[in-house]
Parts: structure tokens; sequence; C-alpha cells
């Protein structure tokens, strides 16, 4: 509220003022949604013509949060962008914009994870380009991954492939695999994006890595929901990508052999 309202805590309309009037409609709105859902004699939630929200924020969260069905006025015009680059510009803080692209990862089964790697340098309007012509952007970050990261992110990406390795050989595939993708000083590139339809990211993969010339090494996308979420929740999050950057693992298969029923041997 405070991006958004640019420090004031108000509306135009002078319907709120101050964080609590902010806190208290949106408690209102949260009990009647749990007790009544969106009534539609009551109230519309006007969108526009790609379905996007133009007022009534909070009576969508709280439908999202009870599962309520939104009943919606169409108008014909674009409404404004209020997206993750809007509220980055107004200075909302990295976590909080890692937490909402992670709880979107979680609401929304069509989001996928696409990983333009560091050898894959530049271009960004290109890439961005082809993205948004295969569909949306919900959320894009940057990050550096160091010492054993870039190995210990490949394990994970490609998590149950035979190739990465093995204990026995210290994951000698996905440590080859990492020096191949983590070349030069560019920092590793995430999108949250929601593809128009299934077939939209193998093409928008393909297109990438022509463009760079570097085959698999360019991009990956991942192909499922369970895979968004778990790959968001490491990358998302400041804790567990300094966990990636400062970790051991050859103490790892120790903590495997006790904690885990089956450790990847």
């Amino acid at each position: 509220i405070r991006a958004f309202s640019k420090g004031t805590f108000s509306e135009g309309d002078g319907l709120k003022t101050g964080i609590q009037t902010y806190l208290d409609a949106f408690h209102s709105v949260l009990d009647s949604v749990r007790d009544k859902g969106l009534d539609p004699a009551v109230s519309l939630v006007p969108v526009d013509r790609n379905h996007v929200p133009i007022d009534g924020s909070h009576r969508v969260a709280a439908a999202l949060a009870f599962e309520s069905r939104v009943p919606a006025l169409v108008f014909d015009l674009q409404a404004n962008r209020y997206d993750f680059q809007f509220f980055r510009d107004r200075g909302l803080p990295e976590p909080m914009l890692d937490a909402m692209a992670l709880e979107f990862a979680r609401v929304q089964p069509d989001a996928r994870l696409v990983f333009q790697f560091p050898c894959a340098a530049g271009r960004q309007d290109e890439v961005r380009s082809i993205l948004e012509e295969s569909g949306s952007i919900a959320y894009e970050k940057s990050l550096h991954l160091q010492r054993e990261g870039p190995a210990l992110f490949v394990r994970e990406l490609y998590d149950k492939e035979p190739w990465t390795g093995s204990w026995s050989d210290g994951f000698a595939g996905a440590a080859k695999a990492a020096r191949a993708r983590f070349r030069g000083p560019d920092p590793l590139r995430v999108f949250l994006v929601i593809p128009k339809t299934p077939s939209a990211t193998r093409t928008a993969k393909e297109r990438i890595r022509q463009l760079f010339g570097l085959g698999n090494e360019a991009c990956h996308i991942n192909d499922t929901p369970e895979e968004t979420v778990r790959l968001a929740q490491l990358l998302f999050n400041d804790q567990s990508i300094h966990f990636l950057n400062h970790a051991h693992p050859r103490f790892f298969e120790r903590c495997l052999l006790y904690t885990s029923p089956s450790p990847r041997d």
C-alpha cells in the first residue's frame, strides 16, 4: 500500500486515508466473502478486455483466498499495468516481490519458469519479446550463483536425471553442465511466465536457444506445476540462494543417509 500510494496511504476518492482504513476495509471484505461470497447484486469487479481488474483488487484477493467466483463487468479498454515492475519501480523490497511471485506460482498451475543462463549474455529485449509473444511475464529476477551454487542448482533443476551423476562421482555431470552454463560474469536470469498454450513454452525455448546459438546451454524451461513451485521456492528466497552459494556438498551424503529412506546413490 505504501508503494502503490507513494507513501500517502490514501486513495484519490478520499475513501481511504491511513493504513488502518485499508486494513479495516480489507478485513471487512474478507469477512463478507468468507460468509457470503461475492454478491453480483451488490458489486461487480470491473475488468478490461483481457479480464485484467481495473479496480477491486481486495475483492479479487478475498475471492481467491476463499475459492469464490468473481462476478465481473467487462469494459472495452486497457487497464493500467500494476505488475511486478510497477512495484519494483515504486521501491517495494525484493523479498516482498519474491513472496508475491512464489504465491502466484502456487495458485497458477500453468505458470512455468524460464532460465536464461549466464553464458547466454545480453539481448534482454529480444528474450523478453519472445516470451511475451508466447504468453505473459509475471515476474523477472536476476541473481548470481557462485562457489558450489551453480552445480547445486543444476542438480535441483535436472532432479532425477541420471546424467547429473551421483555421490560416487561427485555429481560430475551436474558439475560439467554448470561450468558450461555459468560461464562469464552475467547473472542467472529467471522469468516466471504464463504461456498461451503448452506448446508455446517449447517454441519459446527453441527460439531463445537459436538466438544465442548455444543449444541447451542457453535456456531451460521446466515442465510441470510441481517443478515450478519447487524451483520458485529455491530462487525466490534470499535464504535458499545464500545456502546454494555457501553450502558444503561433501557433507550432504552423510545427512541424507540419516534423513532419507532412499538417498540418491
